[in-house]
């Protein structure tokens, strides 16, 4: 940075700003059609600029065109765990295919442990269950313990099963469930480990 930059910082001299990229974060999950509308959706200020459209919508859009036998355009809580998987980073930035397929196959992991099914009846969610957030934990640990993610994906699910752990950890101890906190106690103990080696080899 140069001297002159940093005399304007001191003095709190910027340029006027005319234009604030923008995109909507109050989206709708009612089905397929109104979330893509929601996303597409124009600033109503002069000042804010749509932003172009980015990775995860173009994720979002291009799995959305591959799963049109499932049946979860009209299911708010699957759109939304789907809408949740698209935001996953794209550490390697090389094999855009290669990105598509781990966002896939995390959402697949997880719809998988989400659905109740009941003889004769059509696949419900089952978000509104008791367990969700094990179930979900489950899967991570499930993916982590396989071979298909490089180092980038396996350190951004591995955080994301140690975040979630320490959610449960907190409920369990507050109703004082020690037996199941020690569990998942363990567990983050045990990725922890991985997390921090992962960091190290990418440093």
């Amino acid at each position: 940075i140069s001297g002159d930059n940093i005399d304007l910082l001191e003095k709190h001299k910027f340029d006027e700003i005319h234009t604030i990229y923008w995109r909507n974060s109050n989206l709708n999950f009612k089905n397929r059609i109104v979330l893509i509308k929601s996303l597409d959706e124009r600033p109503n200020k002069s000042w804010l600029k749509r932003i172009y459209e980015c990775e995860d919508e173009k994720v979002l859009k291009y799995i959305l065109k591959g799963l049109e036998n499932l049946e979860i355009f009209n299911n708010e809580n699957e759109l939304k765990l789907l809408w949740e998987c698209c935001q996953i980073p794209d550490f390697v930035k090389k094999t855009y295919g290669n990105h598509l397929e781990v966002v896939s196959k995390v959402f697949k992991f997880l719809r998988e442990k989400l659905i109740l099914k009941r003889g004769g009846h059509r696949d419900q969610l089952s978000r509104k269950y008791w367990g969700m957030e094990r179930w979900r934990i489950y899967a991570l640990d499930k993916l982590l313990r396989g071979d298909d993610l490089n180092m980038q994906q396996r350190e951004w699910v591995t955080e994301m099963l140690i975040n979630k752990s320490s959610i449960l950890i907190h409920g369990f101890e507050k109703r004082g469930k020690t037996e199941e906190a020690r569990i998942y106690r363990n567990l983050v103990s045990h990725y922890s480990k991985s997390f921090d080696s992962v960091n190290l080899k990418l440093c």
